[in-house]
C-alpha cells in the first residue's frame, strides 16, 4: 500500500484546500449570476428572494465577525499577550484610514464632474416623475394630473432650462426643496433635497419616516469604491496564507492532516460567505472569479512558504506572523462592522411592508456567529 510522505501530504493539501475553497466560493456567484440573467423580473416582483439573499449575506457577516473575534484574536493573544488588542486596533484603524482616503479622492473627482449638472439632473428627474404620473392618470381616464400635488410638486410643461435659475419664466430660489430619487441596491428611496443643505428621507409612498426612525440608513459608499470589499478580501487572504504557513511547518503526516482538517472546517464556510459577499457587490463574474482565486490560493501559497521556511532560520516568524495576523483580524473586523452589516441593514430599514426584515437579518447574523463558535470550540478542539 502506498504511504504518503510529509512532503507528499503537504503538496496534496495545497491542491485540495485550494480547489475546494475555490469551488465553494464561486458557487454563490454562479447561482446569483444565473438568477440575474434568467429572472430579472422575478427579483423585481418578489422581494422575498431579495430578502433571502440579504439574509445570506448577513449570515456571512456573522461568520466573518466570529472569525475575527473568536478565531483570530485568541491566536494573536497567544503570541502577543500584552499587545494583541493594540495590534488588532491598528489593523482596524489602518483600513478605516485607507477607506477615508479613497473616499476623499473619489468625492473630489465626482464633485468636479457633477457639480454643474446636479440641479439640471434633479429637475429632469422631477419632471420625468410628473410626466409618468400624468400618463398614468390619463390612462385611467383622469384629465391631467391635478390631484398629484400631495405626492409631488407639479411643474408646468413643457419644461425649459436656462442659465438664470428659472424654468418657464418661474424663478426658483436656492432654498426651494426639490425631489430626488436614489437607489440603494434593489430598493428605491425618495429624498426631498434642499439645494442649500440637508435632505429629508421619505419612502416612495410619500410618507415621512425621519421622525420615526432612530438614525440615518443610507447605504455605505463602499459600493462605488469597493474599499471595504478589497480590505475584506485582503484580510481573509492574509489569514489564509498564515494558516497555510502553519500547515507547511508541521513535521509529521498526522500533524499535517489534523491541521488541514482544522483549517478546512472553517475556511470552506468563510469561503462560501465571501463568495456571497462578492456576488452581492460585484457585477462582473470575471472579477468574482479573480477574487475567489486570490482567496483560495492563499492557503496553498502559505503551505509552500512554510515548506521553504523549514529549510531556513525561522526565528523572525515569532514576531512577524502574530503582527500580520493581528492586522488582518482588525481589518476583517472593520470590513464586517463598517461595510457588510451596515449596507444590508440600510437596504431594508425603510422599506414599507417589511418591518421584520431587520429581525430576520439579526437572526441570520446570530446564526453565522453561532456556527463559527461551534466550529471553533468543538470541531477544532
Amino acid at each position: 500500500m502506498w504511504e504518503f510522505s510529509v512532503v507528499d501530504t503537504k503538496f496534496l493539501s495545497m491542491f485540495g484546500v485550494g480547489i475546494c475553497s475555490f469551488l465553494v466560493g464561486i458557487a454563490p456567484a454562479c447561482y446569483i449570476s444565473c438568477c440575474n440573467d434568467n429572472s430579472n423580473h422575478t427579483h423585481q416582483h418578489r422581494p422575498g428572494i431579495r430578502l433571502l439573499l440579504s439574509s445570506l449575506l448577513c449570515f456571512g457577516g456573522g461568520v466573518l465577525l466570529a472569525t475575527s473575534l473568536l478565531h483570530m484574536l485568541p491566536e494573536v493573544r497567544e503570541s502577543l499577550p500584552h499587545e494583541a488588542e493594540l495590534v488588532y486596533a491598528s489593523g482596524f484603524l489602518f483600513l478605516y484610514f485607507v477607506d477615508e482616503v479613497v473616499h476623499w479622492f473619489s468625492r473630489e473627482k465626482s464633485n468636479t464632474t457633477r457639480s454643474s449638472y446636479s440641479t439640471r439632473t434633479v429637475l429632469k428627474e422631477q419632471q420625468a416623475e410628473i410626466n409618468a404620473r400624468r400618463r398614468e392618470a390619463e390612462s385611467k381616464g383622469v384629465p391631467g394630473c391635478t390631484d398629484c400635488a400631495h405626492d409631488y410638486q407639479v411643474l408646468p410643461k413643457p419644461f425649459e432650462f436656462n442659465n438664470q435659475n428659472n424654468y418657464n419664466g418661474i424663478k426658483f430660489e436656492p432654498s426651494a426643496p426639490m425631489y430626488r430619487r436614489t437607489r440603494y441596491g434593489s430598493i428605491e428611496n425618495m429624498h426631498i433635497t434642499d439645494i442649500a443643505g440637508a435632505a429629508d428621507t421619505i419612502d416612495n409612498t410619500g410618507h415621512d419616516d425621519t421622525l420615526l426612525c432612530h438614525g440615518n440608513h443610507d447605504e455605505p459608499c463602499a459600493t462605488t469604491t469597493h474599499t471595504g470589499l478589497i480590505g475584506l478580501l485582503v484580510a481573509l487572504t492574509l489569514h489564509a496564507i498564515l494558516e497555510g504557513l502553519a500547515i507547511g511547518l508541521q513535521l509529521t503526516v498526522s500533524e499535517v492532516l489534523l491541521l488541514v482538517a482544522t483549517v478546512a472546517s472553517h475556511k470552506l464556510v468563510v469561503g462560501f460567505c465571501l463568495g456571497m459577499e462578492l456576488a452581492g457587490t460585484l457585477n462582473s463574474v470575471i472579477k468574482q472569479v479573480l477574487a475567489i482565486s486570490f482567496f483560495s490560493g492563499g492557503s496553498s501559497l502559505g503551505i509552500g512558504v512554510g515548506m521553504l521556511v523549514l529549510r531556513i532560520n525561522k526565528a523572525w516568524m515569532n514576531v512577524v506572523i502574530p503582527i500580520l495576523r493581528g492586522l488582518a483580524g482588525g481589518s476583517l473586523l472593520y470590513a464586517t462592522v463598517s461595510e457588510v452589516l451596515p449596507r444590508e441593514r440600510a437596504r431594508w430599514h425603510s422599506v414599507p411592508g417589511h418591518a421584520s426584515a431587520g429581525i430576520i437579518q439579526f437572526l441570520s447574523v446570530l446564526g453565522g456567529f453561532l456556527l463559527m463558535y461551534l466550529i471553533n470550540n468543538f470541531m477544532i478542539e
